[in-house]
């Protein structure tokens, strides 16, 4: 079987985005995410991924694939601008979106803890990867190019684009194989279905202007403690 070649979204994604003269009203970068307000108010956030932050934040975006912080700034940025769109589904929830397709075997890319009792309660073949979690509690990587090949839906975390595992990813995928694309660093853009065999966008959506966002993600919080400033959505191809 012919393997297919990607590239790195984020470029891509940059490119859709008119960047040129871009600027922030606010920037922060704390200890778990990254987070941005465009002049225009519009929001978006990227994990961090434990990437130290910058001496100085930019108050024009200038984008960077290159350096690891870099990349956090450019996807939270990329997320602000798609961060308004048409056609998502307010409110979904992850795992009742699982249970209701029907699958029956599934790899996680990340360790989404709240789903993953459910899921093996409801029978589900789950194999887990994440290489920042204690490894008892996960599959080994040498195990990911067969479980990918012989499962029926991929769920992958979108910091997989930040630490540029994505397309690797990506190009192990099969025919008849769904791909989920979820987390709050998730882009929500068309482009990951037309350029990506991606199915499905889980994200969050902020509202313009949403200041107490940026204060939580400054003080240190993660997504428990700043998903309730936005609104879970989906897009389906």
């Amino acid at each position: 079987m012919k393997t297919i070649v990607y590239s790195d979204p984020l470029p891509l994604l940059t490119a859709e985005t008119d960047y040129e003269g871009m600027t922030y009203s606010r920037l922060v970068f704390g200890e778990r995410y990254c987070a941005v307000m465009l002049s225009d108010g519009r929001c978006g956030v990227c994990a961090t991924l434990g990437v130290a932050s910058p001496v100085s934040l930019p108050a024009v975006f200038v984008p960077d694939f290159g350096t690891p912080a870099g990349r956090v700034i450019t996807q939270a940025t990329v997320n602000a601008v798609f961060n308004i769109h048409d056609g998502m589904s307010d409110n979904t929830d992850i795992g009742a979106a699982i249970l209701a397709s029907g699958f029956r075997s599934m790899v996680m890319i990340g360790y989404f803890c709240p789903l993953i009792a459910p899921l093996r309660e409801a029978g589900i073949g789950l194999t887990i990867f994440d290489p920042a979690v204690d490894q008892s509690m996960v599959s080994p990587p040498e195990q990911l190019p067969d479980a990918i090949a012989g499962c029926h839906l991929l769920m992958v975390t979108a910091t997989s684009i930040t630490n540029n595992t994505f397309v690797s990813l990506m190009e192990q995928v099969t025919d008849g194989t769904e791909v989920w694309l979820v987390g709050p660093s998730t882009p929500l853009s068309p482009l990951m279905f037309s350029q990506y065999p991606v199915t499905r966008l889980f994200g969050t959506r902020f509202a313009a202007g949403n200041h107490a966002l940026l204060n939580l993600v400054e003080e240190g919080y993660g997504t428990r403690g700043f998903n309730r400033t936005g609104d879970k959505v989906m897009i389906v191809s």
